[in-house]
């Protein structure tokens, strides 16, 4: 049965009519506009009722409207309003024909195009791969990987429509939900709402692919279409979410680790928490800058990485302090860890392979907050004789809780020195090398302890380590200012330490200009920062001296952390006016010849940027006609004096003694 033109012509003028009556967003209007729909309307009229060409007429619109973008809901629109328009037709024009049969004949001619059509947008819905990210590092995370493998499976069986490849989908679920309870996973859901979400998420989704199972074998296309739909929707929040989760866990993973440590040792009898140190970076760091230490760490977290994702049942892991990293493990006993650590250590070609120290938490007396943040803070609190090293005995354990008790007597006594202790001023006299007069003195802090005043710089790592380097530098500060009488009685030229996280410290900053331009504004006061300092951040230092008028001497001139290019930005803001060339390079001139030449070079290159240099570690004679015969402006160390009190100092002025 073919219709004649006339009639599809009338169709043609109701579907319009249908489509006044039913307006379009301007989007979907767009799309409309876009497509050649009236002509493929009228192609598929023309034969669709026959029987033997139903199926392809069907097929051939269906590609075509989804090579145009054609959303499946405006199709079946029109497809609707073209079935009511062609029974009204044939009700109105057809007197002597059996309209029941006629009817039913045109019922099936549209169910059927419905279904091929339905059928043609599922796999097309199914085939398109916008739901899981893409070139993302997010995209080989467990939940994730699992997830996808399964909705994979999904789309296989849809495409296959057999019952074997639906059953698939039942083992790909289960090791989905298995992934859920990982190490890492735990860490990611910290939020049990979140994992009650993925679950409810889920378990939506496999309720509704059950029923495309059960419609594709039925060969009801259109509800199978309408249901993966649904599908695909909960299965992006589900990815949506997980996407989140894991973003907030990379950007927060450190803090997540310490919180998920808290609840890990009810979760398993057999919880660790292992220390992986890289003692040695130091050293590299030192010898060759840090950038070369952060390419071997970066190295070795991939390691750790993937010792990770060889047991991601067992292990999870977090970055620390250090040059350390620190692994959780679930459900291993002690042997079982040693087994994995002992393969990763073989694995390691550092010239130094890192050391291990897996400390059995559920084995502790209490994991507390405090507890665990001292185990990772401070992970050079683990002394190991050995590569790797368990602490699972009761000795072993207490002994590492006496420490961790003795640490946390140090910092508590350190910070309640900060609030209510006081610290010694000492001076330390700087020389003008050619008149071998005292033209400066650098202040020096001493602290109090049982064995008598030390020196702050030996505290400064502790320090910086517990945030409180601006607290520290304040009050020597404000121990200055209360000083600064006797002070002025000695010397016009006064240089001070400072640590860098002081000086983006906004109230030691207020207590440093006031110094410097109340107390001590007749005299010429000099922040000591060093180099490696200096090159991070050269645009603070001169904003520094712009608004604050603060001057600047470079500690450890020539360490090679900063370009000359970065002094030369210094020099011609005029921040800095001094540079100190360290006191090992000094003492090495003595029998190093080369020492010596690049000592003279530095030296050279201050007077060239007009600023003057100061030797320091002068400790012997020969040293001191070194730096003379060098050149160097001024001279530090043993030889022209030790660091005094400021009283000694100044009894020694007015006794007028050297």
């Amino acid at each position: 049965m073919l219709l004649a033109e006339e009639i599809i012509d009338a169709l043609m003028e109701e579907l319009a009519q249908f489509r006044q009556q039913h307006p379009l967003s301007a989007e979907l209007q767009a799309l409309y506009d876009k497509a050649p729909v009236d002509r493929m309307v009228r192609t598929f009229l023309r034969t669709f009722l026959n029987p033997q060409e139903t199926l392809d007429v069907a097929s051939a619109l269906a590609e075509e409207a989804i090579a145009n973008d054609l959303p499946y809901a405006l199709l079946m629109g029109d497809i609707n309003a073209l079935k009511a328009a062609l029974f009204r037709y044939e009700r109105t024009h057809q007197q002597d024909t059996d309209l029941i049969a006629l009817f039913d004949r045109i019922d099936t001619a549209f169910e059927t195009t419905k279904n091929a059509i339905a059928w043609h947008y599922l796999a097309h819905l199914s085939q398109n791969g916008d739901v899981f990210p893409k070139n993302s590092r997010l995209a080989d995370r467990v939940l994730i990987q699992r997830y996808q493998a399964w909705y994979q499976q999904l789309i296989h069986a849809l495409n296959t429509k057999a019952v074997a490849d639906f059953e698939q989908l039942a083992p790909l679920s289960d090791a989905f939900e298995t992934a859920l309870s990982y190490p890492e996973s735990l860490m990611v859901c910290t939020d049990p709402q979140s994992t009650r979400e993925i679950r409810n998420l889920h378990g939506n989704v496999l309720r509704l692919a059950a029923l495309i199972g059960q419609k594709l074998l039925q060969q009801a296309y259109e509800q199978a279409y309408l249901l993966f739909e649904d599908v695909k929707v909960n299965v992006k929040q589900l990815v949506a979410l997980l996407i989140t989760l894991y973003f907030n866990y990379e950007t927060n993973r450190f803090s997540q680790f310490v919180k998920f440590l808290e609840s890990a040792p009810t979760l398993s009898d057999h919880c660790y928490l292992t220390i992986v140190r890289h003692d040695w970076l130091q050293q590299l760091a030192a010898a060759q800058g840090e950038e070369a230490r952060d390419a071997h760490l970066s190295r070795e977290e991939q390691r750790v990485a993937q010792l990770v994702a060889r047991h991601p049942q067992h292990l999870c892991y977090a970055h620390g302090l250090d040059n350390a990293f620190y692994l959780l493990s679930l459900d291993l006993d002690g042997e079982a860890l040693q087994q994995i650590l002992q393969a990763y250590v073989e694995a390691s070609n550092e010239a130094s392979p890192p050391t291990c120290i897996a400390v059995q938490l559920n084995a502790l007396p209490a994991v507390d907050r405090l507890v665990l943040k001292r185990l990772l803070s401070h992970p050079q609190t683990f002394k190991a004789a050995t590569l790797i090293a368990r602490l699972d005995s009761e000795a072993a354990l207490k002994a590492l809780l006496n420490r961790i008790e003795e640490d946390l007597f140090k910092e508590s006594t350190l910070r309640h020195f900060l609030s209510n202790g006081q610290v010694t001023l000492c001076l330390q006299p700087l020389v003008n090398l050619k008149t071998q007069e005292r033209t400066a003195f650098e202040i020096l802090a001493r602290v109090p302890s049982e064995e008598g005043l030390i020196s702050a710089e030996l505290l400064l790592p502790r320090i910086h380590k517990l945030g409180l380097s601006a607290a520290f530098d304040e009050k020597v500060i404000r121990q200055i200012a209360e000083e600064a009488e006797e002070l002025k009685k000695l010397a016009q030229i006064f240089f001070i330490n400072v640590l860098p996280d002081s000086l983006e410290d906004e109230t030691f900053l207020t207590a440093l200009h006031h110094l410097t331009h109340r107390v001590l504004n007749d005299r010429l006061v000099i922040l000591e920062i060093n180099e490696k300092d200096a090159a991070a951040n050269p645009r603070h230092l001169i904003e520094l001296h712009k608004r604050h008028g603060f001057l600047f001497a470079i500690d450890d001139f020539g360490a090679g952390y900063a370009s000359l290019s970065t002094v030369v930005d210094l020099v011609d803001t005029e921040a800095v006016r001094f540079v100190k060339i360290s006191a090992e390079l000094t003492q090495r001139m003595e029998t190093h010849p080369k020492a010596e030449r690049l000592y003279r070079l530095l030296v050279e290159i201050a007077h060239i940027l007009e600023l003057r240099s100061i030797s320091e570690g002068v400790e012997k004679q020969v040293q001191l006609e070194i730096v003379q015969k060098a050149g160097s402006d001024m001279g530090q160390g043993f030889l022209l004096g030790l660091p005094e009190s400021i009283e000694t100092w100044v009894l020694r002025q007015h006794l007028k003694i050297a």
